[in-house]
């Protein structure tokens, strides 16, 4: 399916109150890095103002190679979250037969959940209340789950947030096979970036069970805001729903959220105050269920995380942008560099975090 054809056949395939597409409006969303992304409004009908609105993604098999399961987990977590807190995040809408994904003409797999209005994704905080106030949105997601045992226990994608299969892939893609025949724009110092990890700091990070249900992917822009931007509506994009550990959530808010520029800015400026704020709210949240390991480790999370995403970035782009969504030829190389900035930031700025995150 060409992906800029608006999917009529794989909506007709849902269970919709919309019997009638010849009025519904599709819109390509591009803010995602991963998945192709549709707003399908019915309400643009002025037969049917009142009409619902629905988002409707193909689930990019590539990075995902098991997409049903994929729309299965979401299924199970949205199930079990709405019955706890109603909206919290988006409800999903069921295929006619019943299942929670469609499958069009040449295989791709789709999902469809309810489309959340009045509301904002940011791509930046604005205050340190606002930092607070997502991140506790965060730490209530894996509250809520405290006790839920997924259906799909392998992660979404294989290694996920795990540094050492990353680390192995750079070195092959850089000094190996450099498929895509950029090794040679690599500078110096992102070249040796590999060399400035401090691995007590990953060894410390897995070696525990993997027992917490997390989120996966806690950026800033995964959570609505109300229209006045001072609440959080819902919390969206469950494909990476998976067990793992509490401090990689709170790693990538930070890593996301503490950065006063947008995550693609080439020149992160990390806040100290943000990073506290986060620390309140996720904290906050999980007071009863978080252990003084998790808590202790909260600060070097922010560091592997920011670490990680570097590297990701940077192998994606070694072998010709196959996993994030870009712009131009050189955009993965841009945000690498931008996260190993931030890293360093991180680093300056540890014995202050360790000191507030000991202090609470």
């Amino acid at each position: 399916m060409q992906k800029d054809k608006p999917p009529i056949q794989v909506f007709k395939g849902f269970d919709t109150p919309c019997p009638d597409t010849s009025s519904i409006q599709f819109t390509r969303l591009d803010s995602g890095n991963i998945n192709i992304t549709w707003l399908v409004s019915s309400s643009s009908d002025p037969q049917n103002p009142d009409g619902p609105d629905f988002v409707l993604q193909q689930i990019n098999s590539h990075v995902f190679v098991e997409p049903r399961n994929i729309a299965e987990q979401i299924r199970a977590v949205s199930t079990f979250i709405n019955e706890k807190k109603a909206g919290f995040v988006p409800r999903w809408v069921p295929s006619l037969t019943g299942d929670p994904y469609v499958q069009d003409a040449v295989g791709g797999v789709w999902k469809m959940s309810w489309y959340v209005h009045d509301t904002q994704a940011l791509n930046s905080i604005s205050s340190a209340t606002q930092a607070e106030c997502i991140a506790r949105a965060y730490g209530q997601f894996q509250y809520l789950l405290r006790d839920f045992k997924l259906p799909v226990t392998d992660p979404p994608v294989s290694g996920f947030h795990e540094l050492a299969p990353q680390l192995e892939a750079f070195h092959y893609l850089a000094l190996i096979s450099d498929r895509a025949e950029r090794a040679q724009n690599l500078s110096g110092s992102i070249s040796r970036l590999v060399s400035d990890w401090v691995p007590s700091i990953e060894a410390e990070l897995m070696h525990g069970k993997k027992t917490a249900v997390i989120h996966g992917d806690c950026k800033v822009n995964n959570v609505l805001l109300s229209s006045g931007g001072d609440k959080v509506r819902s919390i969206v994009d469950l494909d990476t729903v998976m067990y793992g550990e509490r401090g990689w959530d709170f790693g990538d808010l930070v890593r996301s959220g503490a950065n006063v520029l947008s995550e693609e800015s080439d020149n992160p400026a990390y806040s100290v105050d943000y990073f506290k704020a986060i620390t309140r709210g996720f904290v906050g949240a999980l007071q009863d269920v978080l252990s003084s390991r998790e808590k202790e480790q909260l600060v070097c999370s922010c560091q592997y995380m920011t670490f990680m995403l570097a590297v990701r970035f940077l192998v994606d782009y070694l072998d010709g942008d196959k996993y994030f969504t870009v712009q131009d030829s050189e955009q993965n190389l841009r945000r690498a560099t931008a996260q190993y900035r931030l890293f360093e930031q991180m680093r300056t700025f540890e014995a202050d975090m360790l000191r507030y995150v000991r202090s609470l």
